[in-house]
């Protein structure tokens, strides 16, 4: 009897050995199912670095536009200003000529058309 006794507790300890072992098991289990996704999140995590480089790249390009773009205005700017001062140049020019009344080139008389044909050529 007492060595069935012991037998029985024997099982009985084995019997918990093997339930904890079956527990650890399902647990694993269950973080093996949860990693089973691990695939899919690598590949959303480069998906998602290969559009964050496509943004910086795009960030720097739109800084180079406004960049440029002002850069532009300035020009503009600066070119309409030459265009004010060219055209109040060209009116001086053109009242010089009228008052003297000869080509500055071959020295004949010009009339009026003449000094806007002159003066347009600037243009």
């Amino acid at each position: 009897m007492k060595k069935k006794i012991l037998k029985t507790e024997k099982l009985l300890q084995l019997n918990n050995i093997l339930n904890d072992i079956n527990k650890n098991i399902s647990i694993g289990n269950i973080y093996i199912d949860k990693l089973a996704g691990i695939e899919q999140a690598i590949h959303i995590k480069n998906l998602l670095e290969n559009k964050l480089n496509t943004v910086i790249i795009l960030e720097n390009y739109n800084n180079i536009y406004k960049a440029i773009s002002k850069s532009k205005l300035n020009i503009e700017k600066k070119l309409e200003n030459i265009k004010v001062t060219l055209n109040k140049n060209l009116i001086k020019y053109k009242d010089v000529l009228s008052q003297i009344e000869m080509c500055p080139v071959c020295f004949s008389p010009i009339d009026k058309l003449k000094i806007d044909e002159i003066i347009d050529n600037y243009k």
